[in-house]
Parts: structure tokens; C-alpha cells; sequence
């Protein structure tokens, strides 16, 4: 019975232990995990305090005003930068204001800036306010700004306004329409300024001189469909030039000077009243304007004068003018010793063009309806209108079918010049539509000094035509989309062609060709042209076209021929030019073109890159053929392919250049019946290399990287890498690291390693691998076994789980056992036969997980073998608890002692 007693205490004594012993367990674990989802909380907490980026782009603001102090803007707004100097002006840019509440009354306000430099681009200003100096951008007292693609519509009282002594400004290409009373406006000497290619429309006034405004320059703008007038200086401005603007359907006045404005110049311009019909006079001088120059102008359709001069205006010039279908009178002139001719040509009148007797271009009588007081006359009027309004042009210098130079030159105000080489004939800036048939510009039989330069032709069935012609520059003219050639240069009644420039033109998407020349066309240049999207050929020379230069002209998509030589043309210069993508032959040469050098061009993707049909003596060198279907192909006879030290380079060169010296090691052969063989095709093998690193997954930890670069092909001259994508690029050795400052400042993750290698030519290799920077170490969790578990005879089976992207091993090991057991699954079971020879008792396991940087996280646990024996006789348990950190520790002793049997008892 006592027996049995203390066995039930000893048991109740366990039992309470094993239940402590597990909640302490239990609560300790909760605390930790508690400790890391709060350290979870506190990350994203710091995370959310972190500030979005700035945005760029568009700025709003109210106003703005700058009164000198442009380092405080610079200082203190994003939208403007620079320091005022020439090369870096300020600049403002990108900026919408509404200025309905500003207190400057004005959307931008600058004054008092003499001596920066500044620009004002991209910028929007409506709604500033109605006082007389009001305006979306008001400069004052200020030099040197440039006013460049803003918008300043829809104020109060003024687009752009230019207030007293601001000088050497551009107003370049701004919009300032339906403001309440003026687009743009100078006031208050504001003298060497240029307004140009600006839209003022309808203003009460489109742009506006006043107050000893001199030596501007207002070109190229549009001033249409203003309430009171287009253009208007007044007050003392001086010296003024006024030149090709377009001031049309005004309600009262396209261009008007006013009071005392003197030696202005006003010529280029379109005064026209087509749309409202409203606009009463073309150009109006009033009240002492004087010397001023009226010239070249289109005068149309204006419902009371074209021009008109009143009482107190004198010495001023008209001629070259063309007067068409005004309402009520061409001309009016109430003022004293006006010109309406300059001694050798007058103005067009549409009322009044013969007889012409003499043929000279010049009408027989004087045009004397000129009305008003003053009595005055055009001795000169010309038959044609001088200005330009779109026709073709036709100039014979036989005078067999057209008007010669000569002639064109004196009575045409859009050609200048005497024809000497120091003074030639010039067209400039025309624009034609060929209406579908004939020449654009036609040129025949000139053999003096001319230049045609900077016109457009389209439309007709050749863009430009020049027959029989010697000495002529065609230059950066566009002559596309005709129904026949672009450009043609030929010799038909006369032995030849020649001294003759086609350069920088544009003759693309022609029925035809885009540049013919044909007939013993001689020593001319034919360079730098775009010759693109022809159906048929780009440049094509044709019968005895010999000793001209085809040099660096691009000539690409045309339907047939890149550049074709025919019939005897022979030493010509076909160098420097890109002829890629034809549907035939990139360069063709045909029937006996002998001689000739083709050098320096880059053949691309056409058919054939080079042919040669029954031609000899050609010399092809120095070229670029690159994936054409066949490079080249030769049916000629005695073609040499290289120079004797430089052949070509092909793309589908079979060999090898092993000693790197730029050349291939065995000749090139083309095809064709002629067997030609470049000897000296030039060909390097690129650098050829390969990266290691020192870990074989790319992969490292706080340590940098070093590498080792393999040279498989080529000579290295100089090498470097980079690992931020060009940023910074830091030179290297074969054998090198990454800088450790460099590694240190990246974060975490994948990054490329970009390695570039020259030759000894600068011939440039790049190769890249992926490294990865990894500094965390894998979290591994252990959770099985547990601290303390018993295990018998059987080893204890494992749970773990691992945090990490880039998992490379895991293992574990036991203590005492010199041996790595690796795993690969998170769950499992302790190896048995180093369980068997782990020694009773506590028994330490740790398990490992690496990443590929080779970094390494553990976590251990030591648990207890214990191998069963007999029943014990008695059990004595020592129990004690500590407290330590809040934490109780309960520690227990069993103690097993074996009751020895009592002989008595036995017996």
C-alpha cells in the first residue's frame, strides 16, 4: 500500500514538471515570434515614410518675375536653369500660367536684364491683364533673350510685349493670337531685335513698331484676320527690315508706317485680301514716312488701294511689285517725288501688260493710273509679274525658246546676279507644282555662271531639267515625287555638259530615276544628294558620261539601280557614297564603261552589291559589301578588285585574319566569268573573349568579384569594364576585380558585368555576364527536432524550413561525427548509422543552408539519446526553477537506484 502511494506522488511529481516544462516552452516561443512580426510592423512603417520622386515635365505657376536677380530664380524654381552665360543661357521652359491673378498684371515680367543671356521656350500664358503694358511676357529694359515656341493667347491687352531700350532679342516662332489688343509689340527704343516665323492673328493688331524702334528685323511671320491692321510701325522707326511676311485679310491694313518712320525696307511680303474681303489697303504709308524701299511684293485682291502714300511721305522706291485684282485702285500717291520704278523696272499691273513691242518684257507705255495729287507714274511696268507665284520656269540662254539670264535677271525679282563666277545668277527659295506634265525648272543651252539653290519641285514630269548647260549648281533643292525624273543633266544639241555641281538636293519617290545625266557629260560633281525610293534607278549616267565624280551621295530603296553607269562612261569617281537596299544592283557598270574607280562605298542588302558586264579596267577597292545576295559579280574582262594593297571588305569573307594585321589571309573570290580575286581583302577577326568569375554561379557576397578575362581570338590593346551600363567605365586587366567601393555602393540583386575590348584599330568587342550580389544570409527554421527531445535507438526525424532565393546546398551535422550529410528535401530523418554511433546523451545537430554567394545560415538543436534499461527501484527527482528575463526554468533530476532484493525477502 505505501508502495503504491509513492509511486502515484512521484507520478503527479512529473507530471506538473512536463506541464511546466511545455508552457514555458510554449510562451518563450510566442515572445519571439511577437518579436518579429513587430519587426515586420516597424519595416513597413519606415517604408511608408519615404518621399515619392519629384515629376518633371509641365511646371504651373501664377506668375512669374524676374527684376534682375535670375540666380535667386535659378536658386529656388526647378523650371529655370543655366547661369546667363552665352554658352549657358537661362532657360525657362515648360511652364503654363494662368496670370489671371497676377499682381504684375503680366503672365512673365522681366526687367532690368542688361547682361545675361536667357531663353523662354515652351511656354503657355493666357489671361493676364488689360492695362495698356499688360501681356502674357513683358520684357523691360532688358537684352539678349530669345523668345522661341510659346504660346501667349487669350490676355487682356498684349500677346509679347518689348518695352523701352530692350535690345538684341529673338522672338522666334511663337504663337500670340486673339489677344485684346496686340499680338507682339515693340516700344520705347527697342532697336536690333528680330521677330521672326510667328503667328500674331486675330489681334486688334498684329505686330506693332512704336516709339524709335530701329534696325529690327521682321521676317517670315504671319499677321492675318487682325480687326484693325497686320503689320504697323509708327513714331520715329527707323531702318527697319520687313521682309517675306504674310499679312492677309486684315480688316483695315496689312502693313502700315506711320509718323516720320524713315529708310525702312519692305519687300518679300504677301499683302492679300482673299477670305473676308475686308482689308481696304495692301501697304500704307502716312504722315513723313520717307526712303522707304517697297520691292517684290504680292499685292492682291485688297478692296481700296493695293498701295497708298499720303500727304508729307516722300523719296520713297517701289518697283518689282505685282498689283492683282484690287477692288479699287492698284496704287494712291498724295505724296512728293515717289518712285514707282527704280530708272530700269517698275512694278506688274494686271490691268495693263502690252503692247510690248520691243519684246523686252517691259510695257511700251507708262502705267499711269496711279490715283492722287501727286501725278505719279511707272515709266517701267513690266509685262510679267515679278514675283514668283508658283509657275515654271524656263530659261534659254540662246533666247531661242524662252527668255535668257539676262533678261530673267532684270525683269524677275526672284533672280539676281550677272552671271560672272563671282557674281552668278541665283534662284532661290521657289516653290513649283508641275501640274502633272512638262519641266519644274527648265535650263538650255547656259554656259555662263548660275546657281539654282534651296527650291522645291514636285509634280511635273521632270523636277529640273538643265540641257546643254555648263557652269551651274543645282543646291539643296527638293525635287521629288514627279512624274518622270527628279533631276536631269544632259547634252542634246550641242556637244556636251559640263562644270556643272548637283549637290546636297533631295530626289526621292520619282516615276523614273532620281538623278539622269546623260551625253557626253563632262568634270561635273554630283555629291552629297539624297536619292531614295525611285522606281527605277537612283543615279543613273547613260552614253558617254565620262571624268565626272559621284561622291558621297546616299542612294537607297530604288526599284532597279543604286548607281548605273551605261555605254562607254568612262573615268568617273564613284566614291564615299551609301547605296543600300536597292532591288537590283547596288552599283552597275554596263557595256564598255572602262576605267573607272569605285571606292570608299558602303553596298548593303541589295541584289547584287557590284556587277560588271562587258566593262574592262575598272578598279574596285576599299568598299564595304555587306549581305547583299551576291557581293559582287564580274562578266568584264581585266577588273582589278584591289589596289594592289587594299582590296575590299566582304561579309562573307570564308578565311581568317590570324596575325591581325587587318587583312585576310587568303584573297576573296567573285563570282562571274572574269574569275576575279580580291588579294587583299580586308577582314580582322574581332576580339573574341570570355568571362569568369571566381564563383562558378556568379553569385557573391560583401566581397567584390573578381574576374578573369580569356582573349579566344584577335590582339587586345585596351579593355575595361562596366557594371552600371556605361556610366562609369573603369579600365581592367585580364586578371581583376570589381572595385570594392564600386560593390559596396550596390544594392542587393542581379547586375551585368560589361566587359569591352579594343584591337590595335579600336575595333570595339563587348561581352557580358550576369553577376548576382547576395549579402543575406539564408533563414533556415528548425522545427523538428525540438530542444530536449528524447530519442532512443531510432534517430529523430528533422523539419526545417529556408528562406532564400538563391538556395545553392543544405546539409547537417552531428556532433562528434566528422562527416557533412547533405539533404535536399526540408523534411527527414537523421542519418541511422551516425545516430548509431553518436554516444548517449545530449546530442548537438546543426543544419546549414548556403546560398550561391556562399553565404551560409545554421541553427542547432541539441537533443538527448537515451537507450532504455530496466525498470528502476526508485526514483528520486530534484526539481528547481529559476527565473531569469520574466522566463521560469524548471530543471529536474531523476535519479534511477535499483533496489537490491533482501535475501529474507527472496527466502
Amino acid at each position: 500500500m505505501n508502495i503504491v502511494r509513492k509511486k502515484s506522488k512521484i507520478n503527479l511529481i512529473i507530471i506538473t514538471l512536463a506541464i511546466a516544462l511545455a508552457f514555458l516552452s510554449i510562451n518563450n516561443y510566442n515572445i519571439i515570434d511577437d518579436q518579429g512580426n513587430n519587426g515586420a510592423i516597424n519595416e513597413i512603417q519606415d517604408e511608408s515614410n519615404l518621399k515619392s520622386p519629384s515629376k518633371s515635365g509641365s511646371y504651373s505657376e501664377s506668375f512669374i518675375h524676374i527684376d534682375g536677380n535670375w540666380s535667386h530664380t535659378v536658386g529656388n524654381y526647378t523650371w529655370c536653369s543655366g547661369d546667363g552665360s552665352w554658352g549657358n543661357p537661362y532657360v525657362i521652359e515648360n511652364v503654363i500660367i494662368d496670370a489671371s491673378s497676377s499682381p504684375a498684371g503680366s503672365g512673365i515680367f522681366i526687367n532690368n536684364s542688361k547682361n545675361n543671356y536667357f531663353i523662354i521656350k515652351n511656354c503657355t500664358v493666357f489671361d493676364a491683364g488689360v492695362g495698356a503694358e499688360d501681356a502674357g511676357i513683358r520684357l523691360e529694359n532688358t537684352d539678349n533673350g530669345t523668345l522661341i515656341d510659346n504660346y501667349y493667347s487669350n490676355n487682356g491687352r498684349n500677346g509679347i510685349f518689348l518695352h523701352n531700350y530692350c535690345k538684341n532679342s529673338t522672338i522666334l516662332g511663337n504663337t500670340a493670337n486673339y489677344n485684346g489688343e496686340l499680338g507682339i509689340v515693340l516700344s520705347g527704343d527697342c532697336d536690333n531685335n528680330t521677330i521672326s516665323g510667328n503667328t500674331a492673328n486675330n489681334n486688334h493688331y498684329g505686330i506693332w513698331l512704336d516709339d524709335r524702334c530701329h534696325a529690327n528685323i521682321i521676317s517670315g511671320n504671319t499677321a492675318n484676320d487682325n480687326l484693325d491692321g497686320g503689320m504697323i510701325l509708327q513714331d520715329n522707326c527707323d531702318n527697319n527690315t520687313i521682309s517675306g511676311n504674310i499679312v492677309n485679310d486684315n480688316f483695315d491694313v496689312g502693313m502700315k508706317l506711320h509718323d516720320n518712320c524713315v529708310n525702312n525696307t519692305i519687300s518679300g511680303n504677301i499683302a492679300s485680301n482673299e477670305a473676308t474681303l475686308d482689308q481696304d489697303m495692301g501697304i500704307l504709308l502716312e504722315s513723313g514716312c520717307n526712303y522707304t524701299t517697297i520691292t517684290g511684293n504680292l499685292i492682291l485682291n485688297n478692296t481700296l488701294y493695293g498701295i497708298s502714300i499720303t500727304t508729307g511721305c516722300q523719296n520713297n522706291s517701289i518697283y518689282y511689285n505685282s498689283f492683282i485684282g484690287t477692288i479699287g485702285g492698284h496704287a494712291h500717291d498724295e505724296g512728293t517725288n515717289n518712285h514707282w520704278d527704280n530708272s530700269i523696272v517698275g512694278n506688274y499691273w494686271v490691268n495693263h501688260t502690252s503692247p510690248d513691242l520691243g519684246d523686252d518684257g517691259i510695257v511700251d507705255d507708262p502705267y499711269t493710273w496711279i490715283s492722287g495729287v501727286a501725278n505719279s507714274e511707272d515709266h517701267f511696268p513690266l509685262v510679267e509679274t515679278p514675283v514668283h507665284l508658283g509657275e515654271k520656269i524656263h530659261i534659254d540662254d540662246s533666247g531661242a525658246n524662252a527668255w535668257r539670264w539676262s533678261k530673267t535677271a532684270k525683269l524677275k525679282w526672284w533672280c539676281t546676279g550677272t552671271g560672272t563666277k563671282y557674281d552668278p545668277y541665283v534662284i532661290d527659295g521657289l516653290e513649283i507644282d508641275g501640274g502633272g506634265s512638262g519641266n519644274g525648272i527648265f535650263i538650255q543651252v547656259s554656259y555662263i555662271y548660275f546657281i539654282i539653290k534651296n527650291c522645291i519641285v514636285y509634280n511635273a514630269y521632270r523636277g529640273t531639267l538643265m540641257e546643254d548647260v555648263d557652269n551651274g549648281a543645282f543646291i539643296n533643292n527638293n525635287c521629288s515625287h514627279n512624274e518622270g525624273d527628279g533631276i536631269v543633266l544632259w547634252a542634246l544639241q550641242y556637244s556636251d555638259c559640263q562644270n556643272n555641281t548637283i549637290s546636297g538636293n533631295t530626289a526621292n519617290n520619282n516615276e523614273n530615276d532620281g538623278i539622269f545625266i546623260a551625253g557626253n557629260c563632262y568634270y561635273n560633281n554630283i555629291s552629297g544628294n539624297t536619292v531614295n525610293n525611285n522606281n527605277d534607278n537612283g543615279i543613273y549616267l547613260d552614253h558617254m558620261c565620262n571624268v565626272n565624280n559621284i561622291l558621297e551621295n546616299t542612294v537607297n530603296n530604288n526599284g532597279d539601280t543604286g548607281i548605273y553607269l551605261n555605254y562607254n562612261c568612262g573615268d568617273n569617281d564613284i566614291s564615299g557614297n551609301t547605296v543600300n537596299n536597292n532591288g537590283d544592283e547596288g552599283i552597275y557598270l554596263d557595256d564598255s564603261d572602262n576605267q573607272n574607280t569605285i571606292s570608299g562605298n558602303t553596298v548593303i542588302n541589295n541584289r547584287v552589291g557590284t556587277y560588271i558586264w562587258d566593262c574592262h579596267s575598272n578598279l574596285i577597292y576599299n568598299n564595304f559589301f555587306i549581305d547583299n545576295i551576291k557581293n559582287a559579280d564580274d562578266d568584264g574582262s581585266d577588273n582589278h578588285w584591289d589596289n594592289g594593297g587594299i582590296g575590299n571588305h566582304w561579309s562573307d569573307y570564308p578565311g581568317k585574319d590570324a596575325n591581325d594585321d587587318g587583312f585576310g589571309d587568303t584573297p576573296y573570290n567573285i563570282s562571274g566569268d572574269a574569275d576575279s580575286q580580291d588579294n587583299y581583302p580586308f577582314w580582322w577577326d574581332p576580339i573574341a573573349f570570355s568571362i569568369i568569375t571566381s564563383n562558378p554561379n556568379d553569385a557573391f557576397s560583401h566581397t567584390a568579384p573578381d574576374f578573369t578575362i580569356t582573349i579566344n581570338e584577335g590582339i587586345l590593346n585596351t579593355l575595361w569594364y562596366t557594371i552600371d551600363e556605361g556610366l562609369t567605365n573603369i579600365p581592367c586587366n585580364t586578371s581583376d576585380k570589381i572595385t570594392q567601393t564600386t560593390w559596396d555602393d550596390l544594392d542587393d540583386g542581379n547586375f551585368t558585368l560589361t566587359c569591352s575590348a579594343t584591337d590595335f584599330r579600336g575595333y570595339l568587342t563587348m561581352n557580358s555576364i550576369i553577376i548576382q550580389k547576395d549579402t543575406v544570409a539564408p533563414n533556415i527554421t528548425l522545427n523538428s527536432p525540438t530542444p530536449n527531445q528524447i530519442c532512443k535507438k531510432e534517430p529523430p526525424d528533422f523539419n526545417v524550413s529556408i528562406i532564400e532565393e538563391n538556395l545553392f546546398s543544405t546539409w547537417y551535422t552531428i556532433e562528434s561525427i566528422a562527416e557533412n550529410f547533405t539533404f535536399t528535401e526540408l523534411n527527414g530523418t537523421i542519418d541511422q548509422t551516425a545516430w548509431n554511433n553518436v554516444l548517449k546523451g545530449e546530442v548537438s545537430i546543426t543544419f546549414y543552408a548556403q546560398d550561391k554567394a556562399g553565404t551560409t545560415g545554421s541553427v542547432s538543436v541539441v537533443v538527448i539519446k537515451r537507450i532504455p534499461s530496466k525498470p528502476p527501484f526508485a526514483i528520486i527527482i530534484i526539481a528547481s526553477v529559476s527565473i531569469a528575463g520574466g522566463l521560469g526554468v524548471a530543471v529536474a533530476t531523476i535519479v534511477l537506484l535499483r533496489k537490491r532484493k533482501r535475501t529474507s525477502e527472496v527466502k
